[in-house]
């Protein structure tokens, strides 16, 4: 399935010095919306060369169970250097399913969490205990 342009999701990047933050919004979210922002939001962390990472995501739509299942799997497979994930979702009711996909993801080698709270997950990127 190819995504048009305007169901792309947007990425606004910032580097904060230890690590690159990644804004995503859009008007919706879907499995191949989702994976072509990770891979987006990979290629920046690889290109510029960091090692941690903070991602804030804006999109209104929840996925399936089985959706987060084969989208972490696959981004676990394309993460093939040392990356540190921080991930806060802005709509507090998919934080069930987020932290499934921190399960599956960390299981996969994946070193990744999920947080509640935007400042919670700056905290554990930094490594400062909150």
């Amino acid at each position: 399935m190819t995504i048009s342009e305007h169901e792309r999701a947007s990425i606004r990047f910032e580097d904060r010095g230890e690590y690159l933050y990644a804004c995503v919004t859009g008007p919706k979210d879907n499995q191949e919306i989702s994976l072509d922002y990770w891979q987006r939001v990979i290629d920046e962390c690889r290109e510029r060369g960091f090692r941690k990472l903070l991602i804030e995501e804006d999109l209104p739509d929840q996925a399936t169970t089985v959706e987060i299942f084969n989208l972490i799997k696959t981004i676990a497979g394309i993460i093939n250097f040392p990356l540190k994930i921080a991930f806060y979702d802005r709509e507090a009711e998919h934080l069930d399913l987020n932290l499934f996909g921190e399960t599956v993801a960390v299981n996969r080698g994946v070193d990744g969490r999920v947080f509640a709270g935007l400042e919670e997950a700056e905290a554990w990127l930094k490594g400062q205990s909150c």
